[in-house]
């Protein structure tokens, strides 16, 4: 298989495909900087203009993108996303528009995502990423809507709509000439920025309580409230994340409660790592190796009944290095039990 073969293998899962009447994706916030964005994106649904969706990474561009495929005429043809900073150069034009058999070695025909979009909605995310050999190929796309396969010269027609996000600052980079002057203008029909959490942080509760919601059902759990105190951090907290982070930070909350209430213990409980069928909370300034050792150490030793012979097994050492390493966390070697120090 040829280096572009190889490569396409392993870059499929950055496509993203959302087939025939993509669900419309829950909006959630009262800030007025999210209010006016819902609003303009309703205004723009249901032209068919290209619009760019710009601001920090985690902040939901993705959302809206589907929120305005949903809202459209062409919610019933497929939402097809790529991230184009996920995608080597050498592939990203295979990606986009395909490639017939013989355009490389071992390849077959195969449609690319223009033609998996085709009446529907193509969401190119991190656009500013994208090399400035293809800005080219997609500003005639974007124009006159025909491109080509890789290793054809029959012309094709796309009926879609683009929609383009990134993180970056398109204006800067157009001034540096990293991306094409006649694609940004091209691209940037209609600009819908979307603000860091951190401005917004009014929405911040309602976020929370959705996603607690959500991961309660997901993960079994009877968490259905944050306590005050979390409440507050939660609101003061500046979110570098955005969106994302707080999902994330949610979720881990939720797997790691024990109760009705999300409590601090909860919230500053870091990503459990099973042992012997138990599970070590990180502190959120972290944690010594010897001390994960330590307890490893005693959690063997619980799982043996005491047996040290078995636990040095489990443990792949051996038993007079075991004994050492009790001795230096302070137990007697002639104690069977780890509940007696030295």
């Amino acid at each position: 298989m040829s280096q572009l073969g190889q490569a396409e293998a392993r870059v499929l899962p950055m496509r993203a495909v959302a087939t025939a009447q993509t669900p419309m994706p829950p909006l959630i916030g009262n800030s007025s900087s999210i209010k006016a964005a819902i609003a303009l994106c309703d205004s723009v649904a249901q032209s068919d203009c290209t619009v760019v969706l710009t601001g920090e990474t985690g902040t939901g561009k993705e959302v809206l993108a589907k929120y305005i495929h949903a809202r459209s005429r062409r919610r019933t043809g497929a939402y097809v996303g790529l991230n184009c900073a996920a995608i080597p150069e050498t592939l990203l034009e295979s990606e986009l528009f395909g490639h017939v058999k013989g355009a490389f070695t071992g390849s077959t025909d195969r449609p690319g995502i223009v033609s998996e979009a085709n009446g529907g909605t193509l969401m190119l995310d991190e656009v500013g990423e994208m090399p400035t050999c293809m800005q080219v190929k997609l500003l005639r796309l974007l124009q006159e809507r025909k491109f080509r396969r890789l290793g054809s010269n029959h012309e094709l027609t796309a009926d879609i709509r683009v929609i383009a996000a990134t993180n970056r600052d398109l204006d800067a980079q157009v001034k540096e000439g990293t991306f094409r002057q006649d694609l940004y203008y091209r691209l940037n029909v209609i600009n819908i920025a979307l603000a860091p959490l951190r401005e917004r942080r009014d929405d911040i509760p309602e976020l929370a309580n959705y996603f607690l919601g959500e991961f309660a059902q997901m993960h079994h759990s009877v968490a259905s409230r944050f306590s005050d105190d979390v409440m507050s951090k939660l609101r003061i907290h500046s979110w570098p994340g955005n969106v994302r982070e707080l999902r994330n930070v949610v979720e881990r909350a939720v797997v790691m409660s024990t109760g009705v209430e999300i409590t601090n213990v909860d919230l500053d409980a870091k990503r459990p790592i099973g042992l012997c069928g138990r599970y070590v909370n990180f502190p959120p300034n972290g944690v010594r190796v010897d001390e994960v050792e330590q307890d490893l150490i005693k959690l063997t030793l619980e799982y043996t009944g005491g047996n040290k012979t078995k636990a040095a097994a489990m443990l792949g050492i051996s038993l007079k290095t075991l004994h050492n390493k009790l001795g230096r966390m302070g137990y007697k070697k002639s104690k069977e039990s780890l509940g007696i120090p030295a």
